[in-house]
């Protein structure tokens, strides 16, 4: 609309109070006069543009103000609203984008229109926008969710539903048709409850409506869903509520997944479960019964639980001989009755047969000459399986019936017959047993006569030999003679413990089975024992798949004849072989150890001087202004003091006493993300090469520490290479078994394995050796500490895994650690703890200040004095106390923790029973304290480490105040 007449507030007023005005809206107001020349821009318009220049011409508006289309493309000059409305023309609407300097790009809209005078007369153009970023942003992704939505429903092989609450309908995606055959999209809530089994509907619709109806959230459970076919699918479905702002339910969408084949492969497996565990049952029994009919009454009792019979039997004319004809030895089922007399009437033509048998209807089955009497045993299905012995005897046969037709199936046969075989087999040993028992009665008789009747010494004589052959023959040691040079004469059957048979022993020269290292020892034996002594003698001896055993040897002779009894020791040597590693691993441990704690005690006396010395300078930095030399000075300092702590750091990791902040990481991302930075700290004279497995595992870690071992093991394998080379970093999925685990001090089980390689210069054995102990370094003075390897060794033992090295000179460097393999916990992102910024300061809150060190108390009193705060000062717990009772408006307290007599964890406990929420500031050089459980901090502690920076110390005191208010 065209401004003919102006309102007389625009027209007239003066440049100032144009500027008054117009500079209060919140709408961006830009003006220009009748050549477009821009002559005003109020303060809303330059901050939307990120300009407020003037004096622009419409052929500049594009260059100056960065104007682009909605699509990001160059607004044409000629076409921008202000520059049209210039030229006379009234634009409603409009819409356009600006990117400002700093990249961004906003979307404005707005309106654009000539000015003119009381008479008519343009005298320039009026643009008027605001800021819709937001909103068209919000219209774009609420988009992209919609089809992100749409697409998700379409992928999913569940059958999808959403159902409206308000006007109670629920929508279907397509696979509704593809499972079930509904060619439904949209029905009623009712129609989806009719598609339910009548035994779960009531169930199913109270679930939901109470669900929906009574602020749930989550709805899962598993029914039968009728599909259009009118057969019955199980299903698990799933569902969740969806609710508005004031917390009515809206709507619920749910997943419903078809689960029929599963639940009978469920029920398959747990019928074959019960079946072998039925089998295992019997044939345990079985196996342990002497009593003939205690066996055929398993064997009964088995088929008609097996079988799910009505009725089973054991039919035998063999078993009982004395009753003569066919005789029922054993009866099951729920309430069987069989007369005897019917026996052989209703089965005597199956069991004369002795075959298998199964009928669907004994009514008509042509083997059988004349039904069934239904007084006599009212079935109609038949199986019967014969029990035979391994000789072919017939020991009898197992009849099973039930009432409906067609109850057996082959499989049941198949699986009688193994329950027949298996009675077969215990009748057969019990009547080999009551055989046995009647021989052994029977020879003890007979040696008992001979006994009388040949008490003479030639019969004892004969006696001792036949034992002295029972113990060449049943000997587990391997016995051998020979001649007198080492030709085996004889040896017996415990020959097969080097995989031979005796007689492939027999003619051969022992020399020739004996490890080539041995020989010797082995030629001295022999050479002994024909001078008559017989020294203890241990050799490996080659078995006949050509691996080695140790056999420990004792010799005798008798008239030029060498008897020699072999033991096998092999496992007992790899025992011994074991022990001397584990021995040797712990030693190294020990050792270790000691010196960790002599390192962790030297780090946290140093670092109590160093919080001293650190948090001096900078209350001195802060005071002495802008005097350059002394500013040069302290930092200076700074720069050592620093480094000193760095150092006290390295110390605690040797010695396992720094405080981890373990998180679940994937050293895949963690090397891909420090490639670049490994690139640069290596030089471009060595190529650096990742191999990273598939389907590595997580595990849980210091991911900052571990980026800070990488890039000490780089930096070491860049001076094993001054003349350029290769490093590879690899990573892998390992299995330890116990043996291995036990060799290294750790627990058996999965590891993640990172490994760092070099084909540098490498180490000899002695320099290897010394490589994990502190203050150790081959390099020159003022090149290196000596504590990478053993921070590195100190961090990895920490974390609960172990590193090892391998090098030979002039072949390089590899280094290997082993991390523990996280499992069943969701990948965590790295915290970011924001940079450092200007330290915040206090707002005159009291802080207790608890520590015994005088000197460290002081400057820890000055620091927070200085950041702002009011303080309160105690060198124990029992002062702190008493203080805190006197000063109920203290609002942090401040304490070390190694204090005498009551710690300051101790303290901390008291602080929380007098006052649960006030809020408490660990500090130590130490960390293997009461806070500190295996290197890592409680979930309930904040801890400041010395030395501290006055910077640090002033945002965490801040972070927590805030956190408290």
């Amino acid at each position: 609309m065209r401004m003919r007449n102006p309102t007389p507030s625009l027209r007239g007023l003066l440049p100032a109070e144009q500027a008054t005005v117009l500079g209060q809206l919140r709408e961006g107001v830009v003006l220009a006069d009748r050549e477009g020349r821009i002559t005003f821009i109020n303060e809303a318009a330059g901050a939307f543009l990120g300009v407020s220049q003037r004096g622009v011409m419409p052929a500049d508006y594009s260059r100056v103000f960065h104007v682009l289309t909605e699509d990001g493309q160059p607004y044409p000059t000629r076409e921008l609203p202000l520059a049209r409305a210039v030229r006379g023309e009234t634009l409603a609407e409009a819409r356009w984008s600006i990117r400002r300097d700093d990249g961004t790009v906003r979307i404005a809209a707005g309106a654009a229109q000539p000015l003119f005078d009381a008479h008519g007369a343009m005298t320039g153009a009026v643009l008027t926008f605001h800021d819709d970023t937001t909103r068209v942003q919000a219209e774009r992704a609420l988009a992209d969710a919609e089809q992100r939505y749409r697409l998700a429903i379409e992928a999913t092989q569940d059958a999808i539903w959403d159902w409206d609450l308000q006007t109670d309908r629920t929508l279907w995606n397509e696979q509704l048709c593809v499972a079930y055959g509904h060619r439904v999209r949209e029905a009623t809530y009712d129609w989806f409850i009719a598609q339910i089994h009548p035994a779960d509907r009531e169930r199913i619709d109270a679930g939901l409506q109470h669900v929906a109806r009574h602020g749930g959230t989550h709805w899962t459970d598993e029914y039968r869903f009728r599909r259009v076919d009118g057969t019955y699918a199980k299903v698990c479905d799933r569902g969740t509520v969806a609710r508005d702002a004031e917390g009515r339910a809206v709507r619920m969408i749910g997943a419903m997944v078809d689960i029929t084949e599963r639940k009978r492969a469920e029920r398959t497996l747990r019928r074959h479960t019960e079946t072998l565990e039925i089998l295992n049952r019997t044939a345990a029994n079985m196996a342990a019964e002497l009593d003939l009919s205690q066996v055929a009454q398993l064997a009964t009792d088995a088929g008609v639980e097996l079988l799910h019979a009505r009725i089973g039997a054991f039919f035998s004319e063999t078993l009982d001989a004395a009753a003569g004809g066919v005789k029922l030895c054993a009866l099951a089922g729920a309430g069987a009755v069989m007369p005897p007399a019917s026996v052989r009437e209703l089965f005597g033509p199956v069991i004369e047969r002795n075959r298998p048998f199964r009928s669907n209807d004994i009514s008509v089955a042509p083997r059988v000459p004349h039904p069934a009497t239904a007084e006599h045993a009212p079935i109609c299905s038949v199986l019967t399986v014969p029990v035979t012995s391994r000789s072919g005897e017939s020991f009898g046969i197992l009849v099973f019936g039930h009432p409906e037709p067609a109850h057996f199936t082959a499989g049941h046969e198949r699986l009688m017959a193994g329950v027949a075989a298996h009675a077969a087999i215990a009748i057969d040993n019990a009547r080999l047993l009551a055989t046995a028992q009647r021989e052994v009665e029977e020879r003890r008789v007979a040696q008992e006569r001979l006994r009388e009747l040949n008490e003479t010494l030639e019969a004892r004589v004969e006696e001792r030999t036949r034992e002295r052959d029972r113990a060449w023959a049943m000997s587990r040691d391997l016995q051998l003679v020979m001649d007198a040079t080492g030709i085996i004469l004889a040896a017996n059957e415990a020959s097969d413990i080097l995989g031979y048979r005796p007689d492939e022993l027999i003619g051969r020269s022992a020399e020739a089975f004996v490890h080539p290292d041995d020989v010797a020892a082995h030629l001295e034996a022999m050479s002994m024992a024909a001078a008559g002594r017989f020294p203890p003698e241990e050799v490996r001896c080659l078995h006949k798949d050509g691996s080695y055993r140790w056999l420990s040897w004792v010799k005798s002779a008798d008239q030029g004849v060498l008897y020699a009894s072999g033991r096998d020791v092999t496992q007992q040597k790899e025992q011994e072989q074991a022990l001397a590693a584990a021995e040797e691993a712990l030693r190294q441990s020990q050792k270790m150890e000691a010196v960790g704690q002599l390192t962790g005690g030297i780090a946290h006396d140093f670092n109590n001087m160093l919080a001293v010395v650190m948090g001096s300078l900078d209350l001195l930095k802060r005071r002495v202004g802008d005097n350059p030399r002394v500013l040069r000075q302290i930092e200076s300092a700074t720069d050592a003091s620093e480094r000193a702590a760095l150092l006290t750091r390295r110390l605690l990791a040797f010695s396992r006493q720094q405080a981890l902040n373990p998180q679940p990481t994937d050293l895949n991302r963690l090397v891909g993300e420090m490639s670049e930075l490994l690139r640069h700290s290596i030089g471009a004279a060595i190529r650096l090469h990742t191999a990273l497995a598939d389907g590595l595992w997580r595990t849980r870690v210091d991911a900052n520490q571990l980026e800070n071992v990488l890039l000490n093991l780089a930096v070491n394998a860049r001076d094993a290479m001054p003349e350029g080379g290769c490093l590879t970093i690899e990573t892998g999925n390992v299995q330890l078994d116990r043996r291995n685990a036990a060799a290294n001090g750790i627990r058996a089980g999965d590891y993640v394995l990172i490994a760092v390689t070099d084909n540098g210069s490498g180490m000899p054995a002695d320099v290897l050796a010394r490589a994990f102990d502190p203050f150790f370094t081959t390099k020159e003075v003022g090149k290196g500490t000596g504590l990478g390897l053993s921070q590195v060794y100190g961090f990895v033992r920490q974390s609960g895994g172990y590193v090892k090295l391998y090098s030979e000179p002039g072949q390089g460097t590899t280094v290997r650690i082993y991390l523990p393999r996280l499992c069943d916990e969701p990948a965590a992102g790295r915290v970011d703890e924001g940079s450092a910024g200007t330290a915040p300061g206090g707002l005159q809150e009291l802080i207790l200040v608890v520590e015994d060190e005088p000197a460290v108390r002081q400057f820890s009193v000055d620091a927070l004095e200085e950041l702002g705060y009011r303080v309160l000062q105690a060198d124990g717990a029992p002062a702190a106390l008493r203080l805190l009772d006197r000063h109920p408006d203290v609002a942090l307290v401040f304490t070390d923790i190694v204090m005498p007599e009551i710690n300051g964890r101790k303290l901390a406990d008291e602080v929380h029973h007098r006052r649960p929420d006030l809020p408490i500031l660990f500090t130590t050089g130490y960390t293997r304290d009461a806070v500190v459980h295996q290197g890592v901090l409680d979930p309930d502690v904040e801890l400041l480490g010395k030395p501290f920076t006055l910077d640090g110390l002033a945002r965490k005191v801040r972070a927590m105040l805030d956190q408290a208010a």
